[in-house]
């Protein structure tokens, strides 16, 4: 059996750990996540002849949990609002916010095209991410004091948000009508949203096993 020199080892077990923590370089930090309140209508529509989609004012009650950021859970409206841009899978939104009566909970600006997406004949979504810098997204709440864009707490180094909206319960099969849009079908709603940041101490885990103390002075050595 080859018996590696000690020179191979370092440089091995350093390309091993570099490539773990590569791979492991961001984590997700769920913010909201949030469902139908009835989740026997459909309270999502996306309108054929104009081209727009949002939530139904009479059934627009949803059950949001605040997992992030200091925002609180409970039951509240959704307005949400957009059109289609350019194909009818590119599509844009203006207006996406969760309301306790007057105190807006969440709002979520976004800026750019997003892409609609089909997963089968009776269920899509589409969603936002900023880490591109194509996509802009804001949050700004009333009831939170915590700095919703900036960086969660103990997570230094870039932030990215994202969001997520899922539709199911689509029974036109996404077809399209003559003018090119889908035609008007109805769905349930659903989504969430998260941060991805850095995921501290990835060269911290090296140094802390020795190994890139070892590469250094392997290096010193060898000048």
């Amino acid at each position: 059996m080859r018996v590696l020199s000690r020179r191979t080892a370092v440089f091995l077990a350093a390309g091993a750990l570099m490539a773990g923590a590569g791979r492991a370089s961001a984590i997700t930090l769920p913010l909201f996540s949030f469902g139908q309140k009835d989740s026997s209508v459909k309270a999502f529509r996306y309108d054929n002849a104009t081209g727009e989609f949002f939530v139904k004012a009479a059934v627009n009650l949803v059950s949001f949990n605040g997992l992030g950021g200091g925002l609180p859970s409970g039951e509240y409206t959704l307005t949400l609002h957009g059109t289609t841009t350019l194909a009818p899978n590119i599509w844009a939104v203006d207006t996406f916010v969760f309301k306790d009566g007057a105190t807006t909970v969440l709002d979520i600006d976004t800026t750019g095209d997003l892409l609609f997406f089909q997963l089968s004949g009776s269920t899509g979504g589409f969603g936002a991410s900023d880490a591109g810098g194509a996509i802009g997204i804001t949050y700004s709440s009333d009831a939170t004091s915590q700095n919703l864009n900036g960086n969660p707490p103990g997570y230094p180094g870039n932030v990215a948000r994202d969001w997520s909206i899922s539709l199911s319960g689509v029974t036109t099969g996404f077809a399209l009508g003559t003018n090119g849009r889908y035609e008007t079908f109805d769905a349930v709603i659903s989504g969430n949203g998260n941060y991805s940041v850095p995921e501290p101490g990835s060269m911290a885990m090296l140094v802390g096993v020795g190994v890139m103390g070892s590469v250094v002075a392997f290096r010193r050595r060898r000048r």
